[in-house]
C-alpha cells in the first residue's frame, strides 16, 4: 500500500510564502492500488458534517520523530489560515490549500534536507461505548483538556476523532491526543470557539491516511527582509 502514496517535491525560496494546493486521494478498500478522491466534509460511512483533520508537516530528514512545533513548519486545518479545505464539490472536491507564511520559511536552511507529508484523519466509525454522557470544552490555556460527565473517555483510544455536535464547537473535531479517564482526556485543539458545558459529542475512530510526501526544498533569495 505504501507504494500508492504520492511522491511530491516542493520547491520554495525562503523567506517566501505559498499556497500549495493539495488533492486528497487515498487507498481505495477494495482495490488499494487506486486511489480514490476524498470528501474531506463527511465521515468514511457518508455521515455529513463530520470534516477530516489535515495536518502538514516539514522536518529534517534525520529527525522526523521531534515535536510537530519543533520543525521547519506545521499547519493544520483545525486553523482555516493554516489549512483552508474547498468546497466539497465539482472540481475542487477533495482539496484544500496549505497557507505557508514568510516567517515559515526565514528559519530554514537552504542547504538543510527537508522532507513534508501531508496527513488526513477521517472520521469512521463510532467508537463502541463511547458515546455517553456530555463533555465542558474549556478556554486556554486549559482548553486541550475535555472534561466529561457521565463519560466513557477509556473506551476511546488516541487518534479517535472528537466531534462537538452543537454549540458553536461543531465545525472543528479535534484528535484524542492522551486519555486520563473516563472523565478527562486531552486533544488537539485548545481553542474552542466558545467554552462551555454539556455539549453532545460523538468519539469516532480516527482513520489516518499519510496523503503524501517528498522532499521540501529551500532556495537562498536575494531580497532579504
Amino acid at each position: 500500500m505504501a507504494t500508492t502514496i504520492p511522491d511530491v517535491e516542493f520547491c520554495l525560496v525562503k523567506e517566501d510564502s505559498a499556497d500549495i494546493l493539495v488533492t486528497v486521494r487515498i487507498p481505495s478498500v477494495a482495490d488499494p492500488a487506486v486511489l480514490e478522491l476524498v470528501n474531506l466534509d463527511v465521515a468514511v460511512d457518508g455521515t455529513v458534517a463530520r470534516p477530516c483533520i489535515l495536518r502538514f508537516a516539514v522536518k529534517t530528514k534525520d529527525s522526523p520523530d521531534v515535536a510537530n512545533d519543533a520543525g521547519l513548519l506545521f499547519k493544520s486545518s483545525h486553523f482555516p489560515d493554516q489549512i483552508d479545505i474547498l468546497a466539497q464539490s465539482g472540481a475542487t472536491l477533495g482539496q484544500a490549500r496549505v497557507l505557508v507564511d514568510k516567517p515559515d520559511t526565514t528559519a530554514g536552511d537552504a542547504d538543510e534536507s527537508y522532507c513534508h507529508d501531508l496527513e488526513v484523519t477521517q472520521q469512521d466509525a463510532l467508537r463502541t461505548g463511547a458515546q455517553t454522557g456530555t463533555i465542558e470544552v474549556q478556554a486556554s490555556p486549559d482548553g486541550a483538556t475535555v472534561l466529561g460527565v457521565g463519560t466513557a473517555f477509556l473506551k476511546a483510544k488516541v487518534g479517535d476523532t472528537l466531534q462537538v455536535l452543537d454549540g458553536n464547537n461543531n465545525a472543528t473535531p479535534a484528535l484524542i491526543e492522551s486519555i486520563a479517564s473516563d472523565v478527562s482526556m486531552v486533544v488537539s485543539l485548545d481553542t474552542w470557539v466558545t467554552p462551555a458545558a454539556g455539549l453532545t459529542f460523538e468519539i469516532r475512530r480516527g482513520k489516518h491516511t499519510t496523503a503524501a510526501r517528498g522532499a521540501f526544498v529551500l532556495e537562498t533569495g536575494q531580497v532579504k527582509g
